[in-house]
């Protein structure tokens, strides 16, 4: 038999939650209910509980420190690019183009951008962002919506996915009676 530093033990069994004390037996030349004993004993399981507890909270509390900077760098950056886009459409107003379908379609282009930063700005800071309804076509989910609107069901999406399937099914009968007739 082996002699046991029983802190070293403890402290093995406790940090590494892989240890078992069959290992522990194993490695002090010991038998496994004599560790067993001790750590029983000691109230190793308990102590390996509260360190795996401790080792979360410090861990969780990095990711949180971590992810408060993450997200204040990019809130910035998100600023700073939605003023860009403000002033590009202010710009693209302002031009007097005689290509009026350029400037609506560079003018639709800003608008997306524009709402998705604000979108991203608005999940940065906690703030709801829902799918609104289209007011022509209820069955329309626009992903660039924010805003105001209540959110979506999971009945109503299972409804716009049959409503797609079906259509999708007319679409494909159509075209094979096409072919039928040609």
């Amino acid at each position: 038999m082996g002699r046991v530093d029983w802190d070293e033990a403890e402290l093995r069994y406790v940090s590494d939650s892989r240890m078992s004390y069959s290992m522990l037996a194993s490695y002090y030349k010991v038998s496994k209910p004599t560790i067993q004993a001790h750590g029983t004993k000691h109230k190793w399981k308990d102590k390996r509980e509260e360190f795996k507890q401790k080792r979360m909270n410090n861990l969780l509390s990095k990711f949180d420190s971590d992810l408060d900077s993450i997200n204040e760098d990019h809130l910035l950056k998100y600023r700073a690019l939605r003023s860009v886009l403000y002033a590009l459409f202010i710009d693209v107003v302002r031009i007097d183009d005689k290509d009026i379908h350029k400037k609506t379609a560079d003018m639709a282009r800003l608008s997306k951008a524009l709402n998705a930063v604000i979108m991203q700005e608005r999940i940065i800071l906690g703030l709801p962002v829902y799918r609104k309804r289209a007011e022509t076509n209820p069955h329309f989910i626009n992903p660039y919506a924010v805003h105001d609107a209540e959110p979506i069901t999971d009945e109503e999406v299972r409804l716009a996915k049959e409503r797609f399937r079906v259509r999708q099914k007319r679409i494909e009968q159509i075209k094979i009676g096409r072919k039928k007739n040609i």
